[in-house]
């Protein structure tokens, strides 16, 4: 398997994980639906895109699927730059 999708594997893998680990935190360990700084870092992967669509104007709505559809292709093209880069060095 090429580097650059080894990477990016790796990249939507750390977001899948931390989707799971921080929804759980929120339903098992919150007593509201709110984020608590307890589950603030299982979502750090998360708030610099969610934190960029927040800033559209309010005509826009995006659902959850299609946040976490968004965070997971930006996540898979960042570990694809990654892994490319890493492939790259190793080959010199």
């Amino acid at each position: 398997m090429p580097y650059w999708l080894k990477g990016g594997v790796i990249g939507g893998g750390v977001l899948i994980v931390s989707y799971i680990l921080s929804t759980s935190c929120l339903y098992l360990f919150t007593s509201s639906d709110s984020w608590g700084l307890e589950c603030l870092l299982f979502s750090i992967p998360s708030i610099p895109i969610i934190n960029i669509l927040l800033s559209f104007p309010s005509s826009y709505s995006f659902s959850s699927l299609l946040i976490f559809s968004i965070e997971l292709v930006i996540w898979f093209l960042i570990g694809s730059l990654i892994g490319a880069i890493v492939g790259y060095i190793k080959k010199k």
